[in-house]
């Protein structure tokens, strides 16, 4: 038997490039503001898309927090006690470095970074893209040079679509696999090697997709 109080929290505007999504602080004393004279963003959630998002919330919480790893029957139940629409001061800061342009998200109240995009190792960056082109083109050369060899064009194809597949990931990381990200980003890069292979495979070639 599960009974806990949990909460929700999910931002009701549209948060653009700002990587925020959920609320990190959720301690504090409200406050009145002249909304006049503060930019805000007009809300897009409803008021019944966010009961029903909190419902989901709870049941997945209460599901995972009950560990019972088998079950056969289960009955659960979703109440929500309290929901209301906050307004919560962020600061936002854009720079430019090395001529690209990065942002970073500030919360008003603790003063701490909440989401944000940072320029990596530029030196890092480099021999990454250094060792990349030449292992993608010593193995698409090679594979070619093979197969034409023994006369088998199914090795030479498959070793330039592994060479294809090097490159690509190379300028993926090159692109953006040593900028800093923070946040609730979608499209974030992630640090993790096997994911960004993962992604690098997903390549069109001639109407297939590998």
């Amino acid at each position: 038997m599960v009974l806990h109080d949990y909460r929700y929290t999910n931002i009701a505007c549209d948060p653009g490039d700002l990587g925020i999504k959920y609320l990190r602080n959720v301690n504090g004393e409200a406050s009145f503001a002249d909304f006049e004279s503060i930019p805000t963003f007009e809300s897009t959630t409803s008021k019944d898309d966010m009961v029903e998002m909190s419902k989901q919330n709870a049941l997945n919480d209460a599901r995972s927090d009950a560990n019972v790893p088998h079950i056969t029957f289960e009955k659960v139940t979703a109440i929500p006690k309290h929901i209301s629409q906050i307004f919560y001061p962020v600061w936002v800061v854009r720079y430019a470095y090395g001529e690209r342009m990065y942002m970073a998200t500030v919360d008003g109240v603790t003063g701490k970074v909440l989401s944000g995009r940072a320029p990596g190792d530029a030196l890092y960056q480099s021999l990454a893209m250094t060792g990349g082109t030449s292992v993608g083109g010593l193995v698409a050369a090679g594979g070619l040079a093979i197969g034409l060899g023994m006369g088998e064009g199914a090795v030479a194809i498959i070793g330039l679509v592994v060479g294809v597949v090097i490159l690509g990931f190379t300028y993926r990381f090159f692109r953006h696999g040593s900028e800093i990200t923070e946040g609730d980003f979608d499209d974030k890069r992630s640090t993790n090697l096997r994911k960004e292979l993962k992604k690098g495979l997903n390549i069109d070639l001639g109407g297939f997709r590998i």
